[in-house]
């Protein structure tokens, strides 16, 4: 049997038919790889394509302007009058900026300044968890900010950066994103349809490959964040406008979030009474300039009038202060602060509060003890002004080049008293005239309190001593460690300069809007990091323009559109 059925097939002069394949079920799971009803891989399209094919299921974007006008066209906001003024300006502008691009002179270009499209649109079209945005009289309002051209309407970098503003807009609205420019280019020379579709070109573990997929998501937040950034600036300029001035310290979690940033501010805002800036600025023509933000319809004289009249007053609700507290408040900087529980006046005069301190509260503070925050408030801040004219008066005299204290004893009578006495010890000056190298000593007076009372950073070379030193000590200190303190301060100096020439080299051949350290990530691995990123080819590099990237220990998009990527990427 065997071997006859070997000669019988050896022999035979007809082919053998091949066996049958027996397909296996699919797995009612779906737990295996395998599946015939397995779809196939989707096309994935960018704005950065290069390829032209299998683009035919693709709107093109007078298809899809076609759709996004049926949803925020004026004549469908008869009964709301700030939303149809603000769709027929912002209509306007899209306009302007889809018609130039038919023509092929460069000259007409399409935006000479970055410019912010808004409009008022119904909340049963948008997407809240795609986009959340605030309801405004029952509608919902979506911005984009359509970059400059700068003198370049038909390069590529314009497009690409034209075509991610109009999807975030096309997004924002429930509509798909993906759309083509189809016959819009017709009027530019060259290969028009070179930005259409294309499949994903990089592996999917990689830093490109993560970037070239959450490219969209960090504009799209990038976009919201930035709206956000302009509501918080908008109220920082009607704050200042009545004499308030505020501070978020660095280096607090907190200060990094625009959310936090305008809750704060509109705590601030509630308590001396002032309206929303909505209802003062228009938000349609904010570009985020501040010189163009000064144009605010009120006078020069209402800036300085006292705070019975306010810029932008809430007829509705009434300030929680009265108006001799507001008085005195009147130019007082208010911090802040994570840190703090409740209301305290540094030795700068500054107004110390906690981060999540209500207005009702703070109200409550401030007018404790017959407003005794207030008044100490301006005498230490007097007292510090005083302070610090002497101290820059003491630095030119004796010959120190950088002289400065902690804030906490800027007010107290043995700061005062610490100067006079060295203003007076002629031997300070006549060592500093014979050694002029130790001039650029940078020395730093502490309080009394803290210990050791005399220090040498061992990075920066600031020597740090209490405020209970006597000239003798300073002198002593200086023929002793000033050589030291003077390498190590120039040293730390030029790393610093090596650092930021390193990273802005790195912004400027990436096209970055931002570059920092974060999280898990040290000097040594920033600057490794950045100069892998150096030795990138040209021609991986567009998928980072743009973006705003963060050097750490993880991958990830934050919700300002920041991209933390860590500094020992593949």
């Amino acid at each position: 049997p065997q071997p006859a059925l070997r000669i019988l097939v050896a022999s035979s002069a007809v082919p053998a038919t091949p066996p049958t394949l027996l397909v296996p079920p699919p797995c009612p799971h779906m737990c295996c790889g395998w599946s015939p009803f397995r779809r196939p891989p989707q096309r994935r399209y960018s704005s950065d394509a290069a390829n032209t094919s299998n683009t035919s299921d693709v709107p093109t974007l007078k298809t899809k302007l076609k759709k996004f006008y049926m949803r925020v066209h004026p004549d469908l906001y008869d009964s709301h009058d700030e939303a149809r003024e603000l769709n027929t300006k912002s209509l306007g502008m899209l306009t302007s900026v889809t018609d130039s691009l038919a023509t092929a002179d460069a000259s007409q270009g399409a935006v000479s300044s970055p410019s912010a499209l808004a409009f008022f649109i119904k909340p049963e079209y948008i997407q809240s968890e795609v986009n959340p945005t605030e309801e405004n009289n029952g509608l919902a309002r979506i911005a984009v900010t359509i970059q400059s051209d700068e003198g370049f309407p038909h390069s590529p970098r314009y497009l690409r950066s034209l075509h991610r503003s109009l999807s975030s807009l096309f997004q924002q609205s429930g509509l798909e994103p993906e759309f083509v420019w189809g016959d819009v280019l017709e009027g530019v020379k060259g290969d028009r349809d070179e930005f259409t579709s294309v499949e994903y070109e990089y592996e999917e573990g990689t830093l490109q490959g993560y970037i070239e997929r959450m490219r969209r998501l960090a504009f799209l937040r990038m976009e919201r964040a930035r709206v956000l950034s302009q509501r918080v600036q908008l109220l920082n300029i009607l704050l200042n406008a009545n004499g308030i001035r505020t501070l978020f310290p660095h280096g607090d979690p907190l200060s990094d979030s625009d959310e936090h940033q305008l809750r704060c501010l509109t705590e601030i805002r509630r308590l001396f009474g002032l309206a929303p800036p909505e209802s003062f600025f228009d938000p349609s023509v904010f570009q985020g300039d501040m010189k163009r933000t000064q144009k605010r319809p009120h006078s020069k004289e209402s800036e300085t009038s006292s705070s019975s009249s306010p810029v932008g007053r809430d007829e509705e609700h009434p300030p929680l202060l009265s108006l001799q507290m507001r008085e005195i408040l009147e130019g007082r900087l208010f911090v802040f602060s994570s840190l703090e529980s409740k209301c305290r006046v540094d030795g700068l005069g500054r107004i110390l509060m906690s981060a999540s301190m209500r207005a009702e509260d703070l109200a409550e503070e401030l007018e404790s003890d017959g407003g005794k925050i207030s008044e100490t408030a301006r005498e230490r801040s007097a007292c510090a002004q005083e302070t610090g004219r002497r101290e820059r008066l003491l630095s030119e005299k004796i010959g120190i080049d950088n002289l400065f204290s902690d804030p906490e004893i800027r007010s107290e009578t043995s700061y005062l008293k610490f100067l006079e006495e060295l203003e007076n010890h002629e031997e300070i000056k006549s060592y500093l005239r014979e050694d002029p190298d130790k001039r650029s000593v940078p020395i730093r007076i502490q309080s009394g309190n803290r210990r050791p009372k005399v220090s040498l950073h061992k990075e920066m070379g600031i020597l740090s001593m209490s405020v209970d030193c006597t000239p003798e000590k300073v002198l002593q200190l200086l023929k002793q460690r000033g050589d030291e303190a003077r390498f190590l301060h120039q040293k730390y100096v030029q790393e610093h300069k090596n650092k930021e020439s390193n990273e802005m080299d790195t912004k400027r051949t990436l096209k970055l809007q931002g570059l920092r350290i974060g999280r898990g990530a040290n000097d040594v691995q920033m600057k490794d990091c950045c100069q892998r990123l150096l030795w990138l080819p040209k021609r991986d590099i567009d998928v980072f323009d743009g973006l705003k990237i963060i050097i750490c220990d993880n991958y990830e998009v934050l919700n300002n559109g920041e991209v933390r990527i860590p500094w020992n990427w593949k």
